[in-house]
């Protein structure tokens, strides 16, 4: 048994070098022993084109996706390599003289089994790492799922079923955790460990979002990044322990594509936190200034992206609400489950970031919900734009009429100045045109106008079409089928 030709072999595939596979089982011919070795090889190179399809995400990619049903006949004929019905045959030929004198030859065939003994050390050591392969492939095939799970919630527009999701990340683990022991998968076993911790934590991150969970948000992110890096740091200490001179680390495109995932969500955070995460950065010594430098890292940067469009379309108002949906809420971000948290009327519908920051929507907000509940059918459809007119109908001096206005009285004219009845008549005398798109189950945003605005205006729906798209992630899970070059 050749164990320098299977820690090589193993090595590649840890370190998802599997251009190198087919080379180095080409030249190295191993003879027919405790198992057909010819045979293993074969599978493992096979074994390898799964795993590169796997890492690089390309069999979301293709129209016929059967990488499942590749990595289930790997497994299969792996596991066949062991079953002792295996048998080799032996041609034996003899010679003899016949009543004439004369040579002739005979053949006989004989089958021997190849049985296999529990305590050989050799077969002891190739059936763990065989059995133990199988359980990495499982862990693979139930991985896919979970991607295209993804993949398909993205393109059809679809609330991702985090919870099923969730759980399943929570539940693979158990399936290889005490069983990978062989020191051949102990780096593959790692590799794994971090994929599905990371993932499972920020797609919690995710959640948490959805729902407006401000500690457990920033604990998931904190925990993500930590484990971004122990994974850079575990690989680059690996290579340099096998390579003599290892180039610069490159990172495997699941890693980069959890990277950037982690990004994105961190962008999120801190749009849906503005209001703490500012909060706590003015009460440890900071500034406004100094938290706008901070924001400005984030790709994207949400806050400069919709001052930019607010200033651009001329709006005089943008917002996202939270639905609390009978949940506690805080505007500090910090809720400890108390009925006295838990807001009522008007108050359940909390923005959680505003602009212009300086101007509380207090007096947009009852015409916002009432437009929201009076057309919830029209906006049950994340990223459906819904598009409303409030059409004054003026009366002499400073009385009007207005569908969505009405609990607003305008004071006389003789308890004002001129000027600020002039401000008072563009205020109130003025046609209000609101759009509202939605973001997920529970949040929302409205972009309001103080003139008429045309419904298909096409800076307002680009803009707030790939908002949306943003925020739910969208084209970031549809990169995970995005062909990568080979």
């Amino acid at each position: 048994m050749n164990r320098e030709l299977l820690a090589s072999i193993y090595g590649c595939l840890e370190h998802l070098n599997f251009s190198a596979l087919p080379k180095l089982i080409k030249q190295k011919q191993v003879p027919d022993g405790t198992i057909p070795w010819s045979k293993f090889l074969v599978l493992l190179q096979n074994l390898g084109n799964c795993e590169s399809m796997y890492y690089k995400h390309s069999y979301l990619s293709l129209k016929a996706n059967n990488i499942q049903d590749q990595y289930i006949q790997v497994s299969n004929d792996l596991k066949n390599l062991l079953k002792p019905s295996s048998t080799t045959t032996t041609t034996t030929t003899t010679t003899s003289l016949n009543a004439a004198g004369q040579p002739i030859q005979s053949q006989s065939q004989q089958s021997q089994s190849l049985q296999h003994r529990p305590d050989d050390p050799e077969y002891s050591f190739i059936s763990s790492l065989v059995l133990q392969t199988c359980i990495i492939v499982q862990v693979r095939i139930d991985m896919i799922g979970v991607y295209t799970t993804l993949v398909l919630s993205a393109s059809q527009r679809q609330d991702v079923n985090l919870d099923m999701m969730i759980n399943s990340l929570e539940l693979i683990p158990t399936i290889y955790r005490d069983k990978i022991t062989h020191p051949l998968l102990l780096g593959i076993k790692a590799n794994t460990n971090y994929e599905i911790s990371i993932l499972r934590n920020l797609l919690k991150v995710y959640s948490f979002l959805a729902r407006h969970v401000f500690k457990d948000t920033i604990f998931m992110l904190y925990q993500a990044r930590i484990e971004l890096e122990s994974w850079k740091d575990f690989d680059q200490h690996n290579l340099s322990r096998t390579f003599d001179k290892p180039t610069g680390w490159q990172s495997n495109s699941i890693h980069q594509w959890l990277s950037l995932f982690y990004s994105a969500l961190l962008a999120k955070a801190t749009l849906y936190f503005h209001h703490p995460l500012r909060t706590v950065e003015e009460e440890n010594g900071g500034s406004f200034a100094s938290f706008k430098e901070v924001v400005v890292r984030n790709n994207p940067d949400y806050c400069s992206m919709i001052e930019a469009f607010v200033q651009k379309s001329n709006a005089c108002f943008f917002g996202i609400f939270l639905e609390c949906k009978g949940n506690p809420y805080t505007r500090t971000g910090y809720s400890f489950n108390s009925e006295d948290n838990i807001p009522s009327g008007l108050s359940a519908y909390p923005p959680i970031y505003f602009y212009p920051s300086d101007k509380q929507p207090t007096n947009y907000l009852p015409n916002i919900i009432s437009i929201l509940l009076e057309n919830s059918s029209s906006m049950e459809r994340p990223g459906d734009i819904f598009f409303y007119l409030d059409k004054q109908i003026y009366k002499a001096d400073t009385t009007h009429q207005s569908s969505h206005h009405q609990g607003q009285t305008t004071p006389q004219k003789g308890n004002m100045s001129s000027s600020s009845l002039a401000a008072l008549q563009q205020e109130y005398l003025s046609d209000y045109t609101y759009f509202l798109v939605r973001i997920d189950h529970q949040l929302f945003i409205t972009v309001i106008y103080r003139e008429i605005k045309k419904q298909k205006d096409s800076v307002i729906n680009e803009f707030l079409k790939a908002l949306v798209s943003n925020l739910r992630n969208t084209d970031l899970f549809n990169m995970l089928r995005t062909k990568r070059p080979e």
